[in-house]
């Protein structure tokens, strides 16, 4: 990799490393489903700017368009309504340990669903992966009978990340990464709402 990949790459392991600490902070502020909503809302408008210029192509027709929503269901709306919830009584730090389950859930659906040929070195590689997070996080915090419900959550969270990648790798059409990643959010932000409307104000808090 070049300069610029290295400094997006770290960049991204940055945003992505901390992202549960600043969501835990903003919690206390916000319903869980309405921060996921916002949040979305502004991961899509800070997009739009960069897919302008760049000229990206919407889809064009229902065959692109139409996968993109149970992806926005699976990879953002349940995934993230559900860690957000999670986070309001599991430690970050853990919390990010079981949130990143995801490629083990993505290899084994991969095997089954897209039949994927498994091998030694991606059998390696997940497995490090996963320990390597877990080296990092999980020293110091202390387990407790009292997150079992929001463990159970991000379990559930993992495995909608993992359903919706492999929707996308088996369904999507759109050539455009970037389109597609503007309108996921979008979807998320109608049924997050929805959803939020259904429970009432005392629901998915």
């Amino acid at each position: 990799m070049n300069l610029k990949e290295w400094v997006a790459f770290l960049g991204l392991l940055g945003i992505w490393g901390t992202s549960f600490i600043f969501v835990k902070i903003g919690l206390a502020y916000s319903p869980s489903f309405i921060f996921a909503s916002l949040r979305q809302f502004v991961g899509a408008a800070a997009m739009l700017p960069y897919i302008l210029s760049k000229r990206e192509s919407f889809p064009k027709s229902a065959r692109e368009f139409l996968p993109i929503i149970p992806l926005g269901i699976f990879n953002v709306t349940i995934t993230n309504g559900s860690s957000f919830t999670a986070l309001k009584v599991v430690p970050a730090g853990l919390a990010t340990v079981i949130a990143y389950t995801q490629p083990i859930w993505v290899f084994v659906f991969a095997i089954f669903i897209l039949k994927d040929k498994m091998n030694s070195l991606k059998v390696l590689g997940t497995v490090l992966g996963f320990l390597g997070i877990a080296t990092v996080f999980l020293p110091g915090v202390q387990i407790s009978q009292a997150y079992f419900g929001g463990e159970v959550l991000l379990i559930f969270s993992s495995l909608s990340w993992g359903i919706g990648a492999i929707l996308f790798k088996a369904k999507v059409r759109t050539e455009s990464l970037y389109m597609v990643n503007f309108f996921l959010p979008l979807h998320s932000l109608k049924s997050a709402f929805f959803l939020k409307l259904l429970a009432g104000p005392s629901g998915y808090s």
